[in-house]
């Protein structure tokens, strides 16, 4: 069996889902962290690994900062999509 290419159009648009979760990071760790470089790369780095531990687990968990059902974010948030938490939503900023 041979490797797959996407077509281009689910390719950008993939793309395009991971900057607009990047970004979501970013602003909620600048809003927290006020340019603490450090800190914010420390954050970034343990919730990557909270986000892939969680998965792993089998557990519905938030892509961006690794949140689950029974370990809310700390300011709480609540499902607006079926893997992005009301703390990682820019909407719920608006």
């Amino acid at each position: 069996m041979g490797h797959r290419t996407p077509e281009p159009a689910l390719e950008a648009a993939l793309v395009a889902f991971q900057e607009g979760d990047e970004a979501r990071l970013q602003a909620r760790l600048d809003g927290e962290y006020e340019g603490d470089l450090p800190a914010m790369l420390a954050a970034a780095w343990s919730l990557g690994a909270k986000v892939v531990a969680n998965m792993a687990a089998g557990r519905h968990v938030c892509r961006v900062c690794g949140c689950w059902q029974l370990a809310a974010c700390d300011d709480g948030c609540w499902w607006v999509e079926d893997d992005l938490c009301s703390s990682c939503d820019p909407a719920e900023d608006a």
